[in-house]
């Protein structure tokens, strides 16, 4: 690989991509910058608020599993404060050109964004998120450029002596000792970035030195990558994944895709319990308690029982029978409205028949004819906030 440099005059001709990319991110982080100035929820260095960057399309898995794809892309264009862009930025600028000379603007391109891409992916199916950078991509160059000095010894025995190789390889590793060094940084999404960027690296080094590619390893490749991308889409082996979709399936009322979801939330909490699924089910069940929606409260502590946090759980039916026995009193005020009213007015004077109905024991759920009956005061409950 080439290892000159390009000056400004030149730049744009031989590496149109690279300074693409470095426009593109600079001028966006300028615009999450602005808005998170407007917000006042800057921090930091130039630091922009986690609320811009979702809305940007930060790496998270509930906006993934919810058919929100760009939240796999975008994260390579979108930095957390000035110092992350400005490291990121350096490497790409120092990387990009000559790698882009070397192996075509297309090939770049694929190796860029198949390894920022793959290593959202590992980001997702390890963490959840949330994540942004462009690191992935550029440990994906790097990774790229170890390949091709890998690939120049036209042997493994003879790259492993290589002064070039073993310099790059110490390199990675001491970028990979800083990384651990510093707080909040996304390994997994290094590491992904790493691995996709050698083996596409090796292809299309591989390819451009006109060697024969089998199409069997050519598929093989792009299938690892497709393989990530489903499941970290699909990622159906977490009850976090159920919780979330069933919950996006009872805002659409597909009550049977929800039902599903929620017996496969409880069949894989079995075999590992989810915190974030709780938390989720909780905030869906303070959101059924704001709504006065006695059906959808039930529905979800039973969701928080099978994946939940069994403090969260016995939190949340200390506030059932109240607010079971507040919509009961809604409903006969509804029905016998004269009646209720004589109550309110003289509780003591009333007939013993007249009273407000009790709330049946916590562990029966409502009627079909108590659901979701408003207007009363609501309820306050400790469970998290919805969103």
């Amino acid at each position: 690989m080439r290892d000159q440099r390009y000056g400004p005059a030149n730049l744009l001709t031989v590496a149109p991509l690279t300074c693409g990319l470095l426009v593109t991110c600079i001028l966006l982080y300028l615009v999450c910058l602005m808005q998170t100035m407007q917000t006042g929820g800057a921090s930091g260095i130039g630091g922009i608020s986690p609320e811009v960057l979702m809305g940007y399309g930060m790496a998270s898995a509930p906006q993934l599993w919810t058919g929100r794809w760009h939240h796999l892309v975008m994260p390579m264009f979108l930095h957390g404060n000035a110092i992350h862009i400005l490291f990121n930025m350096m490497w790409l600028y120092q990387l990009g050109p000559s790698l882009e000379a070397h192996f075509g603007t297309s090939n770049f391109g694929s190796v860029y964004f198949l390894s920022g891409i793959f290593g959202t992916c590992v980001t997702l199916l390890a963490t959840g998120g949330p994540s942004v950078g462009a690191s992935g991509a550029v440990f994906g160059m790097l990774g790229a450029v170890l390949a091709v000095r890998v690939v120049a010894c036209h042997d493994f025995r003879r790259a492993m002596k290589s002064s070039e190789v073993r310099s790059t390889a110490k390199y990675i590793a001491f970028l990979f000792l800083i990384c651990f060094l510093l707080p909040r940084v996304d390994h997994f999404g290094h590491f992904g970035g790493l691995v996709a960027g050698c083996l596409y690296g090796w292809l299309f080094e591989t390819w451009r030195k006109r060697r024969v590619i089998g199409p069997l390893v050519l598929a093989g490749m792009l299938s690892i990558t497709v393989a990530a991308v489903g499941l970290a889409r699909w990622t159906f082996y977490s009850p976090y994944y159920h919780v979330i979709t069933g919950i996006k399936a009872d805002e659409e009322g597909e009550t049977a895709e929800r039902d599903a979801h929620f017996a496969d939330a409880a069949e894989w909490a079995k075999v590992r319990r989810s915190e974030e699924a709780g938390l989720s089910a909780g905030m869906a069940f303070n959101k059924a308690l704001k709504n006065r929606d006695a059906q959808g409260m039930w529905r979800y502590l039973k969701v928080m029982e099978a994946v939940g946090d069994p403090a969260l759980v016995d939190e949340a039916r200390q506030r059932l029978p109240g607010v079971q026995a507040q919509l009961q009193w809604e409903a006969f005020k509804k029905a016998h409205p004269e009646t209720a009213h004589e109550i309110e007015t003289d509780p003591e004077g009333a007939p013993e028949k007249q009273v407000q109905p009790a709330a049946p024991p916590a562990d029966t759920p409502p009627k079909d004819s108590e659901e979701r009956q408003g207007g009363g005061p609501e309820a306050k409950s400790e469970l998290p906030s919805p969103e």
